[in-house]
């Protein structure tokens, strides 16, 4: 299970100018065996009045490689942050 917790985001317009809504912040990959796809996508909304900015898409470990859009995300606009986790690791 992949977990997205306390993303690094920037507010732009103070601290209540933008604000960031996650849609599910775990995904079950449930059994999965070496070698299979471990890429899953979250969808992250700016639910704020101020442009949403990820200044930082990082990793606590090896075993995962995040992608993160670091383009200002605009009030009431989505972006996505792919996440991929290495399955041939052990």
């Amino acid at each position: 299970m992949l977990s997205l917790s306390n993303p690094k985001v920037e507010f732009p317009g103070g601290d209540i100018g933008a604000v960031v809504s996650i849609q599910s912040d775990t995904y079950d990959f449930g059994e999965i065996k070496k070698g299979d796809n471990g890429t899953c996508v979250y969808s992250l909304k700016n639910d704020g009045f101020e442009p949403l900015i990820i200044s930082k898409c990082d990793k606590t470990c090896g075993c995962t490689i995040p992608k993160c859009n670091h383009d200002p995300i605009l009030p009431g606009e989505t972006t996505e942050v792919e996440v991929t986790y290495d399955t041939n690791r052990l």
